[in-house]
């Protein structure tokens, strides 16, 4: 996001959480901004990530990475898709 640098602060201005209290969707969100930080201002506005297109690609190439290394399972992958996360509002996250 604009002038926002490290896990907590983004966690702070997209979801108004600890980054701990993150949800596993909310956390891959946070580092599938890694490439293109600009985007997640962007889908904040509109007041929650894509559900298809790149974004969507991008999400599930990162969950099933997940997946590889045992960190999530199949059932978790397919429940969460289509990995869709809502951010609290400009005003909440003060």
């Amino acid at each position: 996001g604009p002038n926002v640098y490290g896990l907590r602060r983004a966690a702070h201005y997209y979801f108004g959480k600890h980054p701990r209290q993150l949800t596993v969707t909310e956390g891959l969100f946070l580092a599938a901004l890694k490439p293109a930080p600009w985007q997640g201002a962007r889908f904040r506005t509109k007041g929650a990530s894509p559900s298809s297109g790149f974004w969507y690609r991008r999400m599930t190439k990162l969950m099933r990475r997940l997946e590889r290394a045992g960190v999530v399972t199949e059932q978790e992958v397919a429940q969460w898709s289509p990995y869709v996360v809502e951010f609290v509002t400009a005003t909440a996250s003060r």
